[in-house]
């Protein structure tokens, strides 16, 4: 079994300068040797501990909960702003496509997305959104699961303060809502926390998924 935990300011990709993420068609180009490189170190790791592996009954729980979280709001003033940023940047992808420019082809096309995504959250009106989170225990070890990408900094969090003497924190579990960045890192900037559909909620998200999923993990302790 395979799990992501917490994530979503992690980067394993040794030479960043030949890997961008975001750029315009080059999904066929990104390094395949890196997809190796990773799966090789935990494929070894996991062949090393395999021969001590031992069988033993424990107790096992599980618990969630769901709750509205809120939303954060495009940075426009209104959706006529956002309809009018988007016809600018499709118009600026146009006309860099016709001189070639392939560098500002990809500044065009990210800036686009963002745009198009704006007009969407704008129209459906929404101010808050359910945060689905669960927990469940086996034996001594306590696990936190998270829809989406959040930055390790909550999984420390959750970990230094979990009830059971061993925690893990996994996200992209039950589904998929995006970035969940820590209030400090919005300061810092990044794509992480640009507003868009997979990066939607308020600042303050991060401290209300820590507490929510420490009360799941103490509600389990103390079954």
């Amino acid at each position: 079994m395979f799990v992501n935990g917490a994530f979503g300011n992690i980067n394993h990709i040794l030479q960043p300068t030949e890997y961008d993420a975001m750029m315009y068609g080059t999904a066929s180009r990104r390094p395949f040797e890196e997809v190796e490189r990773v799966g090789q170190a935990v494929a070894s790791e996991a062949l090393r501990l395999l021969p001590n592996i031992r069988a033993t009954d424990v107790k096992i729980a599980a618990a969630g909960k769901a709750f509205p979280l809120r939303l954060r709001k495009p940075p426009v003033a209104s959706l006529e702003e956002a309809k009018g940023n988007v016809l600018r940047e499709k118009a600026r992808l146009d006309q860099a496509k016709a001189r070639g420019d392939h560098a500002e082809v990809s500044r065009a096309h990210i800036d686009l997305v963002y745009a198009r995504h704006a007009v969407k959250m704008l129209k459906s009106g929404k101010t808050e959104a359910e945060m689905r989170l669960s927990a469940f225990h086996i034996g001594d070890l306590g696990v936190s699961c998270i829809p989406g990408e959040p930055f390790c900094e909550i999984g420390l969090a959750i970990k230094r303060n979990s009830p059971f003497p061993a925690a893990w924190v996994l996200g992209n579990t039950n589904g998929y809502t995006g970035y969940m960045p820590t209030r400090e890192s919005f300061a810092q900037g990044g794509y992480e926390v640009r507003t868009c559909g997979w990066s939607k909620w308020q600042e303050d998200a991060d401290g209300v998924v820590v507490k929510e999923s420490l009360d799941l993990l103490n509600q389990l302790k103390s079954r």
